[in-house]
């Protein structure tokens, strides 16, 4: 809709393509745009109207923002506008390296065989629903 409206830009992930503005992640949210004071200004909007329609608060505490390419200055003017903590690749989110190229098998090998450890230490007939529902949620 902000989109729609002109508000946020998005990024486009190839030129002919829709442009992205946000991704979801069970709760969280992953916000894309474009690296101006005019966008910045729009998604902080965006986020108190959020806010205040669950009657909730963002976590500025746990909400980070990534740069690429980006002037310092502007980094600065629009991490304090958004009141959010600058952060650099590579990172992790949820216990996955991001990085800015495709994760490599050599990568993913570390974490497919913490995946596989757990699972087989799972058995459904030793755990009840709400212990496959911790294991799943600690898996995923």
């Amino acid at each position: 809709m902000a989109n729609a409206e002109g508000r946020i830009q998005g990024i486009k992930l190839i030129a002919d393509g829709e442009a992205n503005t946000h991704q979801q992640f069970v709760d969280d949210t992953m916000l894309q745009g474009i690296p101006t004071i005019r966008e910045a200004i729009a998604i902080k909007n965006i986020l108190n109207d959020f806010a205040m329609a669950a009657s909730t608060e963002v976590s500025l505490n746990k909400s980070k923002v990534f740069f690429f390419n980006t002037n310092f200055a502007i980094q600065r003017n629009i991490a304090r506008i958004l009141g959010f903590q600058r952060e650099q690749l590579p990172s992790k989110y949820l216990g996955i390296p991001l990085i800015d190229k495709p994760l490599s098998k050599k990568e993913w090998e570390p974490i497919l065989n913490q995946l596989q450890d757990k699972i087989k230490k799972w058995t459904c007939r030793s755990l009840n629903l709400a212990g496959r529902l911790v294991l799943t949620q600690a898996v995923l």
